[in-house]
This record gives C-alpha cells, sequence and structure tokens, in this order.
C-alpha cells in the first residue's frame, strides 16, 4: 500500500518523458525487423514457413523496440554504467559493422549495399543497447542493496533480455541516507536505526506515516494538531 507522502516513478509513470527521436527509433528498429524477416529471410533457402517469418518478426521488432526505449528511459543514469560495458559496447557495435559490411556482403545471396548498411547500424546499436543494459544492473543493483553479483548473471543468461526485463520488475528502491548521521537507511523507515532522527512525519499514536498536511491519522483517526510534526520532517526520496 502507497503511502500518502511516498514518491514513486517507474517505468509506467516516466515512459512519457522519453524523447520523440527515441520513439522515432524504436518504431525504426521495430519496420526493419519486419523486413529482416519477412524479405530478407523469406529469399533464404532454408527460409522458415511463411506463417512463422511474421511472428518472428513482430517478437523480435518488439525486443529491439522495448531495448530502445529501456535504454533511453535509463539514459540519466548512464554515469552508473560499467566502464568495461562501454568498450564491449563498442566493440559489439564495430563487429556488426565487419559482419553486415564485409561477411555477409560476399555471400551469394547477400542483400543490398543499403540493406547491409542498414541492418548492420541496428544490430549493432542492439548489441550496445544490450552491453549497456547489462552494465548498468550491475551497477545499480549494487547501490539499491541486491547482489551485483547475482543479477549480472541473470541479466546475462536468461536469454531475449528477459533477465533484464526480470530486474527492472524486482529491483528495490535506492536506498538512502540519514540526513543527520548518513547511516543507511531502507524506504519505509520513520527513524533512522543508528542516531533515531525523524525520517518521516509519522502519527504518535500508532507511529504509521502520514502526509504532511494531514489533520488525523489514516490508520487510528489520531487527530494531529502539532503542525511541526506533520511538516517539519526532512524526507528521505526513493526512486524507482
Amino acid at each position: 500500500m502507497q503511502e500518502p507522502n511516498q514518491k514513486l516513478t517507474g517505468f509506467a509513470t516516466e515512459i512519457r518523458l522519453i524523447s520523440g527521436w527515441v520513439w522515432a527509433l524504436a518504431v525504426l528498429g521495430f519496420l526493419t525487423m519486419q523486413y529482416v524477416f519477412n524479405v530478407v529471410v523469406a529469399h533464404q533457402p532454408d527460409a522458415p514457413p511463411a506463417w512463422a517469418r511474421p511472428v518472428m518478426g513482430l517478437s523480435v521488432g518488439l525486443v529491439v523496440a522495448f531495448y530502445l526505449l529501456l535504454v533511453a528511459y535509463i539514459s540519466r543514469d548512464f554515469k552508473l554504467v560499467a566502464a568495461w560495458a562501454w568498450i564491449l559496447a563498442a566493440i559489439g557495435f564495430v563487429s556488426m559493422q565487419f559482419v553486415f559490411n564485409v561477411i555477409v556482403a560476399r555471400q551469394r545471396d547477400a542483400p543490398p549495399a543499403w540493406g547491409r548498411i542498414l541492418l548492420g547500424l541496428l544490430v549493432g546499436l542492439i548489441v550496445t543497447c544490450y552491453l549497456l543494459l547489462i552494465g548498468y544492473v550491475n551497477r545499480d543493483s549494487g547501490r539499491r542493496g541486491m547482489s551485483r553479483a547475482l543479477w549480472t548473471t541473470v541479466a546475462v543468461l536468461i536469454p531475449n533480455g528477459l533477465g533484464i526485463i526480470l530486474y527492472f520488475i524486482l529491483r528495490q528502491p535506492v536506498v538512502g541516507n540519514c540526513p543527520q548521521c548518513g547511516h543507511a537507511v531502507q524506504h519505509g523507515f520513520n527513524f533512522c536505526p543508528q542516531c533515531n532522527y525523524k525520517l518521516n512525519p509519522s502519527c504518535p499514536q500508532c507511529q504509521r506515516m502520514v502526509g504532511p498536511g494531514d489533520a488525523y491519522c489514516s490508520y487510528c483517526g489520531t487527530s494531529l494538531p502539532n503542525q511541526a510534526v506533520r511538516t517539519g520532517v526532512a524526507q528521505v526520496e526513493v526512486r524507482r
């Protein structure tokens, strides 16, 4: 149950903040996957049946679009991405250009030059996003009090990016710090366990969290006449 003064900003509420060019890039990625599976793959001698190609195009297209939107969502925290992830992402992007513009170009039924360039850029971008997201999970899980090794392993081993999606669903709020002593405090704490500093306004009767402007406790009905109790307490901001 969400407390009255709790500030949560998840993916669902912040998706509107993603730039328009990112949405356009996600749409382009989705449409490109339809071209790859319904045109390029269809010309291969061992191509999947006609009914399977649209399904595969839709599935992979949605994953590509989701990756791009997710990277845009975490872009404000790019400083958290580990240096090794940036290096691997750069290597992955360059490798995809070599694969599509050199190796694939030598194939007898290779796509046209413009198609290879587009595929190289798009697949390179997907690989880059995937590696940066793994680097983000590695650092972000640590600051949330979660196991970095465990969640990095989950992000890498569970295929199709499902491990990364699982992390964003299950990740804990960022651990805050007590304004008085600096001790780490978890979200929902009313008092610091180290120095007993009051972190959030609470009811003097039941000690549950109350809103800054509440006149009565919504849990036990106790009157909150003291304005200092209701409004004079520093808040610990929690982000998701």
